[in-house]
């Protein structure tokens, strides 16, 4: 187990590299958590609370062994890289409205590119976005 006993998670991510497992979930009344699992070992290295007001975290792995978290807070569509250091500085690109389901987010094709998208309710009716990031890592 990797969030407090007996607290309520959802909405579970991870991502994988060789060496390190990001695991980030949205604890209920909590915010939103991460962690940095050794995976040969399977020991959880450290666990972190990065967004107390946060949600719906996301998390991928690009091929340069970069990270990143997409999650909501506070009505925006959040972003901030992950490391064995910890979650990085948070950056806001959009808005959403509601409770929707956590974004999903992708690797692009050069160095710190990442593509998000998320679902919003605009006019009465659910509208998908994707946004396509470059990232200063």
């Amino acid at each position: 187990m990797v969030n407090e006993d007996k607290i309520g998670g959802d909405y579970p991510s991870i991502a994988c590299a060789k060496d390190a497992c990001f695991l980030v979930w949205h604890e209920v009344d909590k915010g939103a958590d991460a962690v940095l699992i050794d995976p040969v070992r399977g020991t959880v290295l450290w666990r972190k609370r990065f967004a107390p007001k946060g949600g719906h975290p996301a998390v991928a792995y690009a091929e340069d062994g970069l990270a990143e978290v997409a999650f909501y807070e506070a009505g925006r569509v959040r972003v901030a890289g992950i490391s064995r250091d910890g979650v990085g500085t948070t950056s806001t690109f959009a808005k959403v409205t509601g409770d929707e389901p956590r974004p999903w987010i992708a690797p692009g094709r050069t160095r710190g590119e990442w593509l998000v998208s998320w679902l919003d309710v605009e006019a009465g009716h659910t509208e998908a976005f994707v946004a396509r990031l470059q990232c200063r890592n």
